[in-house]
């Protein structure tokens, strides 16, 4: 709120203000999480969470048709334009 107050107007009571109510004492983010989700898992390392793939997949075949009609279709339309 603003704490002015023009000259001509009369001076507004808000009341009696409640003092405020003590909130829930704060708890470390880990307990709440905690009891939210349950019991943390033991963390694994990342070697074996993500295991290296056994062998790289190659560019599928469908990729290769996709790019080359784009290339195609481009330019088509670059000697549309020149024509």
């Amino acid at each position: 709120m603003s704490d002015y107050t023009p000259p001509d107007a009369e001076p507004v009571d808000h009341g009696p203000i409640d003092v405020p109510r003590r909130a829930e004492e704060p708890q470390p983010i880990d307990e709440f999480l905690g009891r939210l989700y349950g019991p943390p898992e033991k963390p694994t390392s990342l070697i074996q969470a993500q295991p290296a793939r056994q062998s790289p997949r190659a560019f599928p075949p469908v990729m290769w048709w996709w790019a080359a009609g784009t290339a195609s279709l481009a330019l088509l339309a670059i000697l549309l334009f020149l024509i």
